[in-house]
């Protein structure tokens, strides 16, 4: 039987990994060969592509012969996705950067012939002096989107939180005296005398007198 009943406790999708394919086939962020990976930014008037080398293992030849080699890895992989996501208007490429003339040569050469595998008509430009890459497309069928990204509950998609500074301070527990020691505590008044207060002189003399206590409180605390 071609069709079958499927009974799996887990959703089928996530069974056979289709989700995940899914969000690396129309997601921001494509990996591919060497751990390299393309960054795609979809804007009103464009779509911008970043050629970045990620975490892939610089060759012995240096950094030219690296940065040729992702280079081809991301023209095969961008027009893949070209035509998957059938992406039309005017597409912008950032490669790493290439001294050699014979390399961006080589680069354009292998743009131009994975793009004859697309039934839209195109247009390729060479190489910038900047090493940008434009390509106009057009687009043969309605545009495929496909959301793989949810704004977060807790941020609302501003990716901020609250600094330290600004969080309010943890409550503090003061604990009571107990009723024993308020008890015996003394309390003194202060008064002024109306000698104490002169005008040429800034020093004041004070006398303490000591409250009158109750008669339980004064036979308790002897």
């Amino acid at each position: 039987d071609i069709v079958k009943l499927y009974h799996g406790t887990v959703p089928i999708f996530d069974n056979y990994d289709v989700t995940k394919q899914l969000k690396s086939g129309f997601g921001k962020t494509v990996n591919y060969k060497h751990g390299a990976y393309l960054i795609i930014e979809t804007t009103e008037a464009m779509h911008v592509v970043d050629v970045n080398s990620g975490t892939r293992i610089k060759k012995e030849n240096g950094q030219e012969a690296n940065a040729l080699e992702t280079n081809l890895g991301a023209a095969d992989e961008l027009a893949r996705q070209l035509r998957l996501r059938d992406m039309g208007g005017i597409i912008i490429v950032d490669f790493i950067d290439m001294k050699l003339p014979e390399d961006r040569q080589m680069l354009y050469e292998r743009m131009c012939k994975n793009m004859q595998k697309d039934r839209a008509k195109h247009n390729i430009l060479p190489l910038s002096k900047f090493g940008l890459m434009q390509i106009t497309r057009q687009r043969v069928r309605p545009a495929m989107s496909v959301n793989v990204e949810e704004t977060c509950p807790t941020c609302f998609g501003k990716g901020t939180i609250k600094s330290m500074s600004k969080r309010p301070a943890p409550p503090v527990s003061v604990k009571e005296p107990s009723s024993r020691v308020s008890s015996l505590r003394i309390l003194w008044r202060v008064r002024l005398t109306p000698s104490s207060i002169r005008s040429e002189s800034a020093s004041s003399t004070c006398t303490y007198t000591p409250m009158s206590l109750p008669t339980s409180t004064r036979e308790s605390s002897v």
